[in-house]
């Protein structure tokens, strides 16, 4: 089963990006500026997630702040981390 977050493509989707991950906007009418971060390689868990990735995902954490404070101008944010429900690791989960 192919994750939906796999079909999507940053070029498509992505506000801010670079080489290893991109930020994109959910959409959500509810939630409005929610957005996820989400790594161009598939790691299937946070904890599979390289030095460089997380270096990366901090940059682009730090710009989507900085546009949706300029955008929105919240009160404050929530910041997760995900793993698909009913999901079992894989073995190429672990290669980094």
């Amino acid at each position: 089963m192919v994750s939906p977050l796999c079909e999507i493509s940053s070029k498509e989707k992505g506000l801010i990006e670079s080489d290893l991950c991109f930020f994109m906007d959910t959409g959500d009418s509810v939630l409005v500026g929610s957005g996820m971060i989400i790594t161009h390689a598939r790691r299937g868990m946070v904890f599979n997630i390289s030095e460089n990735e997380w270096a990366d995902i901090r940059i682009v954490l730090t710009k989507s702040k900085a546009m949706l404070d300029e955008q929105f101008k919240p009160y404050g944010y929530n910041f997760s981390l995900k793993q698909p429900k009913n999901r079992r690791p894989t073995k190429s989960d672990s290669a980094v």
